[in-house]
């Protein structure tokens, strides 16, 4: 059961095509460079400057989503959102490796493609997001006043935020930060 469900996740991350939300995603890495005696999961441990809860990551992803929204009085007094604007930012951070023996090359480079894919359906929650608020933003009923309408507009969006970030939150238990991916190396 837990493969099929987030093999539909997965799925859905696919999609390039976000509504009309404006996307952009940046690379970030940080050098590894293994000594030919030492084993690439020690070498990355060595070298991850990504440090969480006491913990020592390889990969890391960051999402924003930011949302404007423009209303409109209608004819009966009422305030109704008129425009929706929704941007997700992302930054994705990698190990890259510096030398090693050929073993080691090609042990890191099957890592890090896994590693890649995981992150990457990190960046995608911030984008369902995204899609998520625009739509539900779009949506929203006319309020008496303006001010009611704003505070439910963003209460909206936070809720939506929080919901996925609990959604990530379970997808890394789950995968086990990628180690059922394959995001994982055995020494």
């Amino acid at each position: 059961m837990r493969r099929g469900w987030w093999v539909g996740v997965l799925a859905a991350l696919a999609l390039n095509a976000v509504a009309d939300v404006q996307q952009s995603l940046d690379y970030r890495d940080y050098p590894v460079k293994p000594r030919s005696d030492e084993s690439i999961s020690d070498a990355l441990y060595r070298a991850s400057p990504i440090l969480e809860a006491g913990r020592v990551f390889h990969g890391y992803t960051r999402w924003w989503v930011e949302w404007r929204f423009w209303w409109r009085e209608t004819a009966n007094r009422q305030c109704r959102i008129d425009r929706v604007s929704v941007e997700v930012q992302g930054e994705i951070q990698l190990p890259r490796l510096d030398g090693g023996t050929p073993s080691q090359r090609e042990r890191f480079n099957r890592y890090r493609e896994a590693l890649h894919q995981h992150e990457l359906v990190h960046y995608g929650f911030g984008l369902r997001a995204g899609r998520e608020i625009e739509n539900s933003l779009r949506n929203l009923p006319p309020e008496a006043s303006c001010l009611e309408l704003e505070t439910r507009a963003n209460e909206t969006g936070y809720e939506i935020l929080r919901d996925y970030r609990q959604l990530e939150d379970r997808y890394d238990r789950e995968t086990e930060h990628g180690r059922t991916q394959g995001a994982w190396l055995e020494d």
